[in-house]
């Protein structure tokens, strides 16, 4: 089955199914590139107040506290050390005081458990060791040595056992195995190092050897560079290599998977077994590849390279048999790579996966453990996908790989959509994005946020077009061969606000604004939150405050989420109106008979001119409506009066400004006075400060008299308090002792036969 590649296209199924994709191009560096140049400089370990907040102390002399390990997802973060375990790990973000916490999980370990039972990170990475020419991974279950001096790759296998290769290595050429020509010994004079591997120039003549290492693995990578090198007219060019193997070992041909070639070569892996015929280690089978990008038809892969095993006693010979009619066709494009792996653990090659021709999908899910008490923010999927240029035929490139990721929210990047390499990765390669965009996001967005962690199951779907493979999930064509989830969660953050604004300024003409409302706006972690505001001690998501003279206010709220976690926050108030040289013993008012009557008491006065009572029938707006003539500097009491005999109908708001005798301005607090001419409507009016202490002082306006009665209900509608009195008609006072009751938010109810008002106040 062969699918032409469009940007969206339609494929027909083996079993007269359809399929209908569009191609996400994943245009990010997503191609493996490796370092055989340096050498990274090894981590300190970072120990701050943060990551010692979090670690137990069990956790403190950990090895790894406080450093980065290999290939962690982020720089600015730390690692909860007692998070790990072989295949998941947790990070915090710094700077967010730990509120933001990415939970990694991988196919393949990532740690490992050294003598002392404390999980050690996997570093798969090359180190100089104290001897020149010698290079260590030794951070890993399978420790590997590469000796450049005496020409071996060593690595420990499971049973402890070292097993090296990559020993006494020879190129030939030949057509019957017998007669060998123009061999050469490999040359390892010439080489680079760095983290990831060697390469060796020239290591036979125009063609180099390129030594890339990872857990358990070692990958000897031969690039041949000029048709030069194949000037015989031999039938078979072979890189074979020469080692021992322990004793009671044997080296024998998979029968699972490969076959014999029309031949009569092995084509598919070769297994090193122990003497109790337990698989130690694994040589994957070889490809072979040149750069062409064009994707042409070209033979099977079977056809044009293979293995030869030779084994006498603990001496071994094996063979990379390549066909010199493939390697000599004029449409050969240099370089050509030849390259065979070896494995060294059962974890390392279970964790591949093949690939099956489009539309079928071969599928492998990931159980990914979300961050306990956190709303979950978003997800990233990052994947290795290795296309080895085996000719199925044509020859399986990077852009032929197509993938989708499934949880129970959904697709990423959609349900007809997948994810491709973009049109440059028309090569063999390693296929390695990191996907992190709305679509990831949205494979978490439907959870509900939960207290305890829970698993996540990331489905990862894989397919290839253009190159038909035998049988079901074959790495023939394109393995998987890494996939990593990491999921962000979000603990629970308080945002204090004032009037809906995180600070607030008064000054000018807002200091017609001496009140406001404090909001509590929590976010993330688990819903379910209670609220406490210091000081003040209320215990409500709102609050009402009043402010007067020049200060500065600081109110901090303490959220606690339902799984016990607590964020604070705070917002300042600052006050730059004058404080009125002027002390108020009170500023009252009340309506009686279509006039307005109000009231003023001073205990003291200093440098003051005089008042003038301002009127607004909205919040601000306010004008002059009459002058009071201050007493200057007096420690005397004063009473003021004043009627307005017009009042709006409705809300009057009244203040008054206090102008000193140098011309400065200052404001008194503000009150509100209830307007109604007729009586045709009941109106409750509050006396009291706003939020009221332990006695409620209310003006009550009734339209005719009789008994009424006065209720309290809480904020959820629970009566409180009750208080039956005899209403005149017109202005009733009525103050009542409500110290019993709890901080919060009531409403007051009126009612006297049809009669019926509320108004809204705070406990404090």
């Amino acid at each position: 089955m062969k699918c032409s590649h469009h940007f969206a296209f339609l494929c027909a199924g083996l079993i007269n199914l359809t399929c209908s994709y569009a191609q996400n191009y994943y245009s990010n560096p997503t191609q493996k590139i490796y370092n055989l140049n340096y050498f990274s400089q090894q981590q300190k370990a970072e120990l701050s107040p943060e990551l010692y907040g979090v670690t137990p102390q069990s956790y403190i002399d950990h090895p790894e506290l406080g450093i980065l390990p290999y290939n962690a997802p982020c720089t600015d973060c730390v690692e909860m050390i007692d998070k790990r375990t072989s295949n998941t790990r947790q990070f915090l973000i710094k700077g967010t005081e730990g509120k933001v916490v990415w939970s990694h999980a991988s196919l393949n370990d990532m740690n490992y458990k050294d003598e002392k039972g404390n999980f050690i990170s996997i570093d798969p990475r090359l180190k100089q060791s104290d001897t020149g020419g010698v290079y260590l991974a030794h951070q890993q279950p399978n420790p590997i040595k590469l000796d450049m001096l005496n020409g071996f790759t060593e690595m420990q296998l499971q049973d402890k056992t070292p097993f090296q290769f990559n020993k006494k290595i020879t190129a030939y050429f030949t057509d019957d195995f017998l007669e060998k020509t123009a061999q050469q010994n490999i040359n390892r004079s010439n080489y680079s190092a760095g983290d990831e591997g060697v390469h060796i120039y020239e290591a036979f003549t125009n063609i180099d050897q390129q030594l890339i290492f990872d857990n358990a693995s070692v990958k000897s990578n031969y690039v041949i560079y000029d048709t030069a090198v194949f000037a015989h007219g031999s039938k078979y060019f072979v890189i074979e290599d020469a080692f021992e193997i322990p004793d009671g070992y044997s080296i024998t041909r998979n029968q699972y998977e490969g076959v014999y070639n029309t031949s009569g070569l092995w084509y598919g892996e070769l297994v090193l077994q122990n003497k109790n015929g337990i698989e130690m280690a694994k040589f994957q089978k070889p490809v072979v590849y040149d750069s062409d990008s064009l994707n042409e038809p070209s033979y099977y892969t079977q056809e044009i390279i293979a293995y030869g095993i030779e084994q006498e006693g603990n001496s071994c010979r094996v063979k990379v048999i390549v066909d010199m009619k493939w390697l000599r066709a004029p449409e050969r494009i240099f370089p050509i790579i030849i390259d065979p792996l070896v494995y060294g653990t059962t974890t390392t090659w279970t964790g591949v996966m093949g690939t099956d021709e489009t539309p079928n999908w071969c599928t492998q899910t990931l159980s990914v453990p979300t961050p306990a008490n956190a709303t979950l923010t978003g997800s990233s999927v990052h994947w290795e996908a290795f296309a080895t240029g085996a000719n199925c035929p044509p020859a399986c490139r990077m852009n032929d790989i197509q993938v989708q990721i499934q949880t129970s929210c959904g697709y990423s990047p959609g349900p007809t959509f997948v994810w491709v390499c973009d049109p440059g990765c028309n090569s063999p390669g390693y296929w390695i994005p990191t996907i992190n965009d709305a679509t990831t996001a949205a494979l978490v967005s439907c959870y509900t946020p939960q207290c305890n962690s829970f698993n996540i199951d990331f489905t990862l779907y894989i397919n290839q077009f253009n190159c038909v493979t035998p049988g079901t999930c074959v790495t023939d064509c394109v393995s998987l061969n890494k996939m990593d989830v990491i999921i962000e969660g979000h603990t629970a953050e308080a945002v204090a606000l004032i009037d809906a604004s995180a600070a607030w300024t008064i000054s000018g003409a807002s200091c017609d604004d001496q009140w406001g409302w404090l909001n509590a706006a929590p976010q993330y972690g688990v819903p379910g939150y209670t609220y406490y505001w210091s000081p003040g001690d209320y215990t409500t998501d709102s609050v009402f405050v009043t402010f007067s003279g020049v200060a500065t206010y600081t109110y901090t709220l303490t959220v606690t989420d339902a799984c016990g976690t607590t964020a604070t926050d705070a917002v300042t108030i600052t006050d730059n109106c004058l404080i009125l040289p002027i002390t108020f013993v009170s500023f009252t008012g009340y309506h009686h008979n279509g006039s307005n009557y109000l009231n003023c008491i001073t205990a003291s006065e200093e440098n003051s001119d005089y008042l003038n009572l301002e009127r607004s029938a909205i919040k601000g707006g306010f004008e002059t409506i009459g002058t009071l003539k201050a007493h200057a500097t007096s420690a005397e009491q004063y009473e003021y009066a004043f009627v307005d005999t017009l009042p709006f109908e409705g809300v009057n708001y009244y203040r008054l400004k206090e102008v000193d005798m140098n011309g400065e301005v200052s404001y008194s607090d503000m009150i509100a006075i209830y307007a109604d001419y007729d009586y045709m409507n009941p109106f409750l009016q509050l006396n009291s400060e706003n939020p009221v202490h332990d006695m409620l002082s209310m003006n009550i306006f009734s339209i005719s008299a009789g008994d009424a009665t006065l209720k309290i209900y809480d904020a959820i509608g629970n009566e409180v308090l009750s208080s039956q009195f005899s209403a005149g008609g017109g202005r009733n006072s009525i103050l009542l002792n409500i110290s019993l009751l709890a901080p919060g938010a009531y409403i007051a109810f009126y009612q006297k036969d049809d009669e019926r008002s509320e108004i809204k106040l705070m406990k404090q």
